[in-house]
């Protein structure tokens, strides 16, 4: 019956303004991000169409494991299943959210896919196949790790086509932290896996966004996503900086509590990005912050909870 009153109750028809393909890491405030481009008028979501967990998803797609979705196999099948939501066909309407539910509509003409289970290294390929424009965004590991759960494909990276980006040293290294590793290390690890091709090979017209400076200094980035999404209405995506996200009540308690404070959240920033100190000693830090240097990354070092200021947008 949902799926009927899902169907029914959304009616997309594709527009002259390109669909946005939103690439993040779970934990890194993209229904955040996801929430501020959807504040504009006439945008549907479409939220973790990848996430091939969950049985609707690998029933349309047609892709049953992590590794056949990473192979060059899956392009084809890809393909057919965005052009699903682009066509807005029933058989995607699993991925509708109901009347009553925030950022639902009627009527849409443009669609934003936050993508956290895919295509990390096929960037390019979802801008051009699709005439998208794509953005991508990350947040600091630790914090990162100290919130997720799981870490589905952590052990594809290593068996699939995936690998391909990257060394036979840092294979090994990785199959060793698999092997022996702490849940911590595999946190890293997987963070690692997923966010090194965005970052060592960036499209040129990627837009990079950092969750510390969106909730330290948010106003650049309002105006790169407005400008580069054509977006109309930056002064709305501003209001909704210290409005929680969809996904606060995977926050703890005390997380929960400050964002629901607005004039705390507004006095007080700093805290939601360096509050993970106290959970992780300076040692531990180190150690982990070691697995990035393996994989080439610069964009968080240890001692500094901000990114390296070649990412912080002006």
């Amino acid at each position: 019956m949902k799926e009927i009153i899902r169907y029914i109750s959304s009616h997309h028809k594709q527009g002259e303004k390109p669909n946005i393909f939103y690439f993040s890491t779970p934990r890194s405030g993209s229904t955040w991000v996801m929430e501020l481009i959807l504040s504009q008028k006439g945008i549907k979501q479409c939220n973790e169409p990848f996430n091939i967990r969950k049985e609707k998803i690998r029933e349309v797609l047609g892709i049953h494991d992590w590794d056949t979705l990473q192979s060059e196999a899956s392009l084809d099948k890809i393909k057919a299943y965005i052009n699903l939501f682009v066509k807005g066909s029933k058989q995607v309407s699993f991925a509708d959210i109901l009347p009553q539910q925030k950022h639902h509509r009627f009527i849409t003409n443009r669609i934003i896919f936050k993508i956290l289970f895919a295509g990390e290294d096929r960037l390019e390929w979802f801008r051009d196949t699709f005439n998208g424009k794509i953005i991508f965004s990350i947040r600091h590991p630790i914090p990162v790790s100290l919130s997720r759960e799981v870490y589905p494909r952590l052990t594809s990276f290593v068996t699939s086509a995936y690998s391909k980006n990257f060394t036979a040293k840092q294979l090994e290294f990785a199959k060793e932290i698999i092997a022996k590793g702490s849940e911590m290390e595999k946190m890293v690890l997987d963070w690692c896996f997923q966010n090194a091709p965005p970052l060592r090979n960036p499209p040129k017209d990627l837009l990079i966004i950092t969750y510390e400076q969106l909730t330290l200094h948010p106003a650049p980035i309002i105006s790169k996503l407005a400008d580069y999404l054509e977006l109309e209405d930056k002064e709305r995506m501003l209001q909704g900086i210290a409005v929680p996200s969809n996904s606060v009540s995977k926050s703890n308690q005390e997380t929960t509590s400050f964002l629901s404070d607005s004039a705390n959240y507004e006095n007080n920033k700093k805290w939601l990005i360096e509050k993970w100190r106290k959970k992780v000693d300076v040692e531990q830090e180190k150690h982990l912050m070691k697995i990035l240097q393996v994989f080439d990354l610069d964009i968080y070092t240890f001692g500094d909870y901000l990114p390296n200021k070649k990412y912080w947008l002006s």
